[in-house]
């Protein structure tokens, strides 16, 4: 494992942010190569262009990339990832099945990757602050029902199997650094601890998390701490749809990674994608007509 690579370039100085990191990793197997950006457009970005110059998937497994600043960091549905500079985590690691995937489908390894990705992250800060993380399904971490981090999982289209997972945590932002427009109010873990947090040592906890799911390979054992942990779960639920609008309440999740919901008619429906929003009771909608699913 190395901080930079000869193959993009002469070896410059490395920061000490780098440094420090490097020391956190060196105990971490998943992560088998190491760069770090003062400032890039974005990491997953980077890691995607870099997985499809690379001759196979298990060659570029395990590689980590890992920036002070994004110029262009994105979240789910293309919404933008702001973080000023040396106050967040902003990484992305590629993750790639081997030949002998214990996976019964590429199905059941997508939705691993897509729910190991938020799990590891909010045990991570359990562990790391004592905060009580949770999931607001499907990628958020809040803290007390405010956005603290942001996952995104990538999937590379020349190697099905390598997956580009970018995680975003705000870490020692003040509020007044939080973005102001989001569709969740955000915070920061040092807002809702009260100190400044070692990111570089939460960062580590979160590979190490994700490293014991990894090689688990466990879908059955995620799949009950996805549901431990999502506290969208019992709530009032709003679900756009690219032809319709979805109301109910969320029932868990599934084994393939979807939400499911007892809609306002009766139905139980699996929901695997769309803009998920949590109602309030006031905005809950209540059909007439019970048997009539509400549809736009």
């Amino acid at each position: 494992m190395s901080w930079w690579d000869d193959e993009i370039g002469e070896l410059p100085e490395a920061p000490e942010d780098a440094l420090v990191l490097a020391g956190y990793l060196e105990s971490i197997a998943l992560v088998r190569r190491f760069y770090f950006f003062d400032e890039i457009d974005s990491t997953s970005r980077w890691l995607m262009r870099f997985v499809e110059s690379a001759g196979s998937p298990q060659g570029v497994d395990g590689t980590l990339a890992v920036a002070d600043y994004q110029t262009a960091g994105k979240g789910r549905n293309e919404r933008s990832w702001l973080a000023p500079r040396g106050k967040a985590i902003l990484m992305s690691l590629v993750l790639a099945a081997p030949p002998e995937s214990v996976f019964v489908n590429r199905v059941d390894q997508i939705q691993f990757v897509m729910m190991a990705g938020p799990v590891s992250t909010a045990e991570a800060i359990r562990e790391a602050t004592g905060l009580e993380a949770t999931i607001k399904y499907p990628n958020d971490v809040v803290i007390h029902g405010h956005k603290c981090a942001g996952i995104l999982v990538e999937r590379s289209p020349k190697f099905p199997d390598a997956y580009v997972i970018g995680i975003g945590i705000n870490v020692n932002q003040r509020s007044h650094e939080l973005p102001d427009a989001a569709p969740v109010k955000p915070t920061s873990i040092a807002e809702q601890v009260g100190r400044e947090v070692d990111r570089w040592a939460l960062l580590a906890n979160v590979l190490r998390r994700l490293e014991s799911w990894w090689k688990s390979r466990s879908l059955d054992h995620l799949t009950k701490k996805m549901n431990e942990l999502c506290t969208t779960i019992g709530r009032h639920v709003r679900i756009m749809l690219p032809n319709e609008r979805v109301e109910g309440v969320a029932l868990g999740v599934s084994s393939e990674n979807g939400l499911l919901v007892r809609t306002d008619s009766g139905l139980i429906r699996q929901i695997l994608s769309g803009d998920i929003i949590e109602l309030r009771t006031d905005e809950i909608d209540h059909p007439t007509d019970p048997s009539a699913e509400r549809r736009d």
